[in-house]
């Protein structure tokens, strides 16, 4: 696998990555990542073809599972109310 090329981006590190036949576009945000795959074809042919498809559409879909993600993880690292860590010391 290799990269060809970036997507200009304000929020995210979009990288298009190339391998046989097949493009990954990987999406970074902070701590986290999306990938999607595609299968190159006559529609699908590089670095060009994939930023067409990256679209302002397709970037409000990410937004929101970006935001998903982040929701999952900060719940994940929450302590239950009135429950502490530690055994307090007296």
């Amino acid at each position: 696998m290799r990269i060809i090329g970036y997507i200009e981006h304000p929020t995210y590190m979009v990288t298009v990555f190339q391998m046989d036949d097949k493009f990954s576009v990987k999406f970074e945000k902070n701590l986290l990542e999306q990938t999607y795959k595609y299968r190159g074809g006559p529609h699908m042919e590089g670095i060009k073809d994939v930023q067409r498809i990256i679209d302002a559409a397709f970037v409000k879909r990410v937004d929101n599972i970006f935001e998903t993600m982040e929701n999952t993880r900060l719940d994940s690292l929450k302590v239950e109310d009135g429950v502490d860590e530690f055994d307090e010391i007296v």
